[in-house]
């Protein structure tokens, strides 16, 4: 959640602050989910507040794990709602399998 509606923009609004929460906020929480990083999808995920939830995220990926034995995360999508309706304030959303 990015943008004035939220309270929280700390790189503005326009195509910059788009840019910089696709590639580098939104990437390092997905990033680490797919390097099979749970600790670090968390740690990205509260210092740079970038994903919502990321408890649910990480316990599905170790749910998985416990069931399965192991992952292999795969990045399916990865939009944001600015993608669909541009605006000054957007969501990121994401789809990996497990």
């Amino acid at each position: 959640h990015y943008g004035p509606n939220y309270g929280w923009a700390p790189h503005g609004t326009g195509p910059a602050a788009v840019r910089w929460v696709r590639d580098e906020n939104d990437r390092g929480f997905l990033d680490a989910i797919l390097r099979d990083d749970p600790g670090a999808a968390l740690d990205h995920a509260v210092e740079a507040q970038s994903a919502c939830c990321p408890g649910a995220a990480v316990a599905a990926v170790e749910a998985t794990r416990a069931y399965a034995g192991a992952v292999h995360p795969t990045l399916v999508d990865h939009y944001l709602s600015y993608d669909v309706r541009p605006d000054a304030s957007f969501v990121g959303y994401a789809s990996v399998l497990v």
